[in-house]
């Protein structure tokens, strides 16, 4: 008898220790996407996410249900973000995993300082999720972004925020770098800002959502936010690094094909320096020079542009403060601090643009 108690004590070990469900790669689940909005009339959370392959979904409602879709998109709603998250990992009969995110999607509406700390602690808590990915900003709705109107057609979307094109395109934001600013005082994170689009297709039969860069919106620590649109700023272009943007100005396309943008600091007067290299149209023996120093001005008007907006709104998207900060080595920078005046602060832009053949 007490060989029989002693063997059913070691299976219900066994069973207790060892039933923890182990998935195969067919049984997993992928998201590679998510995107989060807070809904003003509900006082609630909507987390919309993205997975490689629909065919396993328990349900209708988080996507197409035909094996022959290659995509779904799902969609949660939450009294808190945490709840969020645990929601996801539990629509589906299959193991739901975060390690393959590659971009987070923010609406305006949900965009505070409390919520992006609330996201940063759940990278650093939540089992398998990787902090390497970029963060967007949008205010579309998010049910525009991720066509969920229309889940047969595969937006160009999948092919922009879950592939390598914006990676290789744009200066994007890293979540550590989101994190970075959250912690310390003196930085102002940019993000770049997406906008859904569907006016480019001819009939709604060939009606799919697609998306592209509108600006930059810029947060402080103390919840101020500024959006600065491409369409009124030029300098958004060079600022985000782009290595695709077409810029038409008097007739001429001008096509950026690389920048560098250096700031230099002395006595608390800052030099701003872009080097770069672009294409244009037009271009003949007798006029590369005038092009050249054409597109030189041009680009620099712009800078001072952006500068003296900024500079009446009091937003330090440079983050020059931060750069004094930084060259005091954390020393009586107190003193620095009260004497910084980012709209009285001296900025000079210096421009060597180089046209490629």
């Amino acid at each position: 008898m007490k060989k029989l108690l002693i063997s059913l004590l070691v299976l219900v070990i066994i069973i207790a220790t060892g039933c923890e469900q182990k998935y195969s790669l067919d049984q997993t689940l992928f998201i590679d996407s998510i995107g989060l909005d807070y809904n003003n009339e509900k006082n609630e959370y909507e987390i919309y996410y993205h997975i490689a392959s629909s065919s396993t979904l328990l349900t209708n409602s988080l996507g197409g249900t035909s094996s022959e879709t290659i995509y779904s998109i799902g969609k949660v709603s939450a009294n808190s973000i945490y709840e969020g998250f645990n929601k996801i990992t539990q629509n589906s009969i299959k193991n739901i995993t975060l390690t393959h995110v590659q971009s987070m999607i923010l609406n305006f509406n949900f965009i505070t300082i409390e919520n992006l700390h609330t996201i940063c602690d759940i990278v650093k808590t939540y089992d398998y999720i990787s902090p390497n990915f970029y963060i967007f900003a949008t205010k579309s709705k998010l049910d525009d972004i991720y066509s969920l109107k229309n889940p047969e057609n595969i937006s160009p979307f999948f092919s922009l925020i879950t592939g390598n094109d914006f990676v290789t395109a744009y200066d994007l934001t890293y979540l550590t770098e989101i994190a970075r600013a959250m912690y310390e005082e003196f930085i102002t994170p940019k993000l770049i800002v997406i906008e859904a689009k569907d006016n480019i297709w001819q009939n709604n039969d060939e009606k799919i959502t697609s998306v592209a860069p509108i600006g930059n919106l810029y947060i402080k620590n103390n919840n101020e936010k500024v959006f600065l649109e491409l369409e009124k700023y030029k300098a958004i272009s060079v600022i985000n690094h782009e290595v695709i943007s077409t810029i038409v100005q008097d007739g001429i396309s001008f096509r950026l094909h690389n920048n560098n943008i250096k700031i230099k600091e002395k006595n608390n007067k800052f030099k701003i320096i872009i080097n770069g290299t672009f294409y244009a149209t037009g271009i003949n023996v007798n006029n590369r020079n005038q092009i050249k120093e054409y597109f030189n001005s041009f680009i620099k008007e712009e800078f001072e542009k952006i500068i003296n907006d900024t500079k009446e709104l009091d937003f330090d998207i440079f983050n020059l403060q931060d750069k004094l900060y930084r060259k005091s080595h954390f020393k009586d920078y107190d003193k620095e601090k009260s004497s910084f005046n980012y709209k009285a602060t001296e900025i000079e832009i210096i421009i060597n643009y180089k046209l490629l053949s």
